[in-house]
């Protein structure tokens, strides 16, 4: 039976019980002092003496009648309450404290009815009451779901006393099974106390100001330790009962779950990788690999980061199920990678098509054809090289028409394009009026403007694409070519002719990419410095279209774009505005975090570093990628950081870290500190050195100290 449903079974209803209130509890809260007749109080009116009428002072006015009468609390649900307040908050021992609550809330529960209290006043009174209380059992190592059984005796129990219980079990390391069991109960104990008892919608503090809670923390707990149930128990895991766990009859995503686990201190990353695992395998195993929604899929991949994501699921997929990749999904995925300039990915799937042994159509042909010749291929290329990517290609058209294809548009266009950028329009328009029957499209004519641009046909580039736009096909210029144009005018320093140009992708609808971002911010930058001006990037970022729909990746890329080109103010500004965008991205940060060590303040790269490790996630990536980077500034500031990560509790130096320092330490002579770490490498507990650290480790060896015994049994062991 599955853990959900055992669960349900098993499950008895919540009944609400009553007590009497004791003489010691009525005494301490002075209840019998100020008790009268409930029944006088209830149905004789209160006389008041004309005397007292008159001690109302000059500064008082009585309220109109339009002005609403402020909501009176029975005196006695205020005495109580007040009181139990005041034993909270004094030194009275947990056990005490509970039976002082619990008497309290039995006398008025009791009396209610007579009283004339309704359930939202005692509710709205005792909620903060329960919570302090929860917090003391807490504090004291109390049994939790004893505290959380009153509440719900007693009618007062919020759903963030439930979230807090279950996500206080999930501390538990000892019998897990029977901890995520009790933690379902619990869901099914809400379910029914919800239901019999209507929690009002009321504001809860929580015990811990570092907490933020909100409704869906329960649910995703729960689903949490449904999902860790099913996989100790090995029993599948079954998405329609765990959607029983939400009321939008969807699951959340894997960060929701994450970040509400964060948020009460319980998240362990060697289960969370589990329950993702768990989720990730059912849903692979429901993917059909060759469907119209991967294809989707792979088109709305935003950027080369995502699609390698894809393109991996894919080959898991069809390996785990022995399936084959039809085509067309190779075809799309080469099309991706060429709008990403990921040429050498573009040809290995065009083998991949071969080695599966189907003939590759001509849409995977034109795709090699546009990846073999381009402007990036050609940019860093030699002239020899240049002439064997030509002779390449043209060997490469006889084999496609020895096959018995027929070039099509497409194969046109990817060959006018080549001629074009290698600078040989006459070959380009002998094919051009060969193959007239198919026309030329867009393609086409963004391949002949990109090859005028790339061998600085400016004006005539410029003549030709207004030529284009006038013909009545409706041409719009691709953003490569958009680009082009941009970085040509970008090296010229010529910036009114790049605002130019961003006010004609902008009038013609051409979205910027990651590229276009990058040439104009610098730009931007570049030309509000040289006159004088303040830049305000987050402005300016409003009035590109193609800034919206950047995600995280795509714009870590753009910042990526302006470090490199050593525009650290942009970059700084950039990251200001990603920072507020994507609080929690790690591309961000870290590229950042890089930049401001290498180009800027090392003080500003510790502030990202402390936000990284506390608010994102603290790993060895980022430790390593601090000292790295730090080492080449201040070096002693980098052993600081090492010495802080053997104290970094599940984060510990690796085979990286040692390799950065003694590879350092080992070319600065310094016989010192290469002692030292050695003699911690040697006390560590890596089982593995990886690749390059056994190297620095040999030349240490022989010209600097002598290896310790369980380093040379490690580095012969991993030989």
């Amino acid at each position: 039976m599955l853990p959900y449903r055992q669960c349900i079974s098993n499950s008895s209803r919540v009944v609400s019980q009553l007590r009497r209130p004791s003489v010691r509890i009525a005494t301490q809260i002075n209840v019998l002092v100020r008790a009268q007749s409930t029944q006088a109080a209830a149905t004789e009116p209160v006389s008041v003496p004309e005397t007292s009428k008159s001690s109302i002072t000059p500064q008082q006015k009585p309220k109109s009648a339009s002005t609403p009468k402020p909501r009176k609390v029975n005196h006695k649900l205020n005495d109580i309450s007040q009181q139990i307040k005041q034993t909270m908050k004094s030194d009275t021992g947990l056990n005490e404290a509970k039976e002082i609550f619990e008497e309290g809330i039995s006398f008025l529960r009791e009396v209610q009815q007579n009283e004339y209290i309704s359930d939202r006043d005692l509710y709205n009174a005792f909620l903060p009451l329960a919570t302090e209380l929860l917090k003391r059992a807490k504090q004291s190592g109390a049994d939790l779901e004893e505290y959380l059984a009153l509440f719900v005796k007693y009618r007062v129990a919020h759903q963030y006393h439930f979230t807090d219980v279950a996500a206080n079990l999930l501390k538990n390391e000892d019998g897990k099974s029977a901890t995520y069991q009790k933690i379902i109960q619990m869901w099914v104990m809400f379910i029914e106390y919800d239901k019999l008892n209507f929690i009002p919608n009321a504001f809860v503090e929580t015990s811990d100001p570092r907490i933020r809670y909100n409704k869906y923390q329960l649910p995703h707990i729960v689903y949490y330790a449904y999902v860790l149930s099913c996989m100790l128990q090995s029993i599948p895991y079954s998405e329609k009962d765990a959607l029983r766990f939400f009321e939008t009859n969807k699951v959340p995503f894997y960060n929701e779950v994450r970040n509400t686990l964060s948020n009460y201190g319980v998240f362990n990353r060697l289960e969370f990788e589990k329950f993702r695992e768990c989720l990730e395998d059912d849903r692979k195993s429901r993917v059909d690999p060759n469907s119209l929604h991967m294809l989707s899929r792979i088109n709305r991949a935003t950027d080369r980061k995502l699609l390698d994501v894809i393109y991996a699921e894919i080959a898991e997929i069809c390996e785990k199920r022995d399936l084959k990749i039809e085509e067309r999904i190779m075809v799309q995925l080469m099309e991706k990678y060429l709008y990403y300039d990921e040429y050498d990915q573009v040809f290995s799937m065009f083998q991949n098509i071969m080695k599966s042994g189907i003939s590759p159509s001509i849409d995977a042909w034109n795709l090699v054809l546009k990846a073999m010749i381009n402007p990036n291929r050609f940019n860093n290329a030699s002239p020899k090289q240049k002439e064997e990517f030509m002779q390449k290609f043209e060997r490469t058209l006889k084999t496609i028409l020895a096959s018995g294809l027929k070039y099509n548009v497409n194969t046109l266009s990817s060959i006018i394009s080549a001629y074009a950028i290698a600078n040989k329009f006459d070959i380009a328009e002998d094919y051009a009026k060969q193959y007239a029957g198919l026309g030329i499209n867009d393609a086409a004519k963004d391949g002949i403007l990109r090859g005028l641009i790339f061998n600085d046909k400016i004006a005539e580039a410029e003549a030709k694409m207004q030529e284009y736009i006038k013909d009545g096909t409706n041409y719009k210029p691709n953003v490569g070519v958009m680009n082009d144009f941009l970085t040509y005018y970008f090296k010229k320093q010529n910036y009114n002719a790049i605002f130019g140009i961003n006010d004609f992708m902008k009038q013609h609808g051409i979205e910027e990419n990651v590229v276009t971002l990058t040439t104009m911010i610098n730009a931007y930058f570049k030309y509000l410095v040289s006159i004088g001006k303040s830049p305000n990037l987050g402005d300016f970022l409003q009035s590109l279209k193609g800034a919206k729909s950047l995600n995280e990746h795509s714009f870590a890329s753009v910042l990526n774009g302006l470090i490199q080109s050593a525009n650290i103010d942009a970059a700084r500004q950039l990251y200001k505005v990603l920072k507020r965008k994507f609080p929690r991205s790690a591309w961000i940060q870290s590229n950042m975090l890089t930049a401001e060590i290498t180009l800027g303040d090392v003080v500003a790269a510790e502030q990202i570093f402390v936000h990284y490790i506390t608010k994102i996630r603290n790993d060895p990536i980022i430790w390593n990628t601090m000292l790295r980077n730090v080492l080449l500034r201040d070096e002693n500031k980098a052993l600081e950081y090492y010495e802080k990560m053997k104290k970094a509790g599940d984060v510990k130096p690796n085979e990286y870290t040692y390799y950065f320092l003694l590879d350092y330490f080992y070319k600065k002579q310094n016989k010192q500190v290469v002692k030292k770490l050695v003699d911690d490498l040697a006390q560590s507990s890596l089982t593995s050195y990886g690749t390059k650290l056994p190297n620095v480790l040999s030349q240490i060896h022989k010209t600097v100290v002598e290896l310790p015994s369980p380093i040379l049994v490690k580095m012969k062991r991993n030989s």
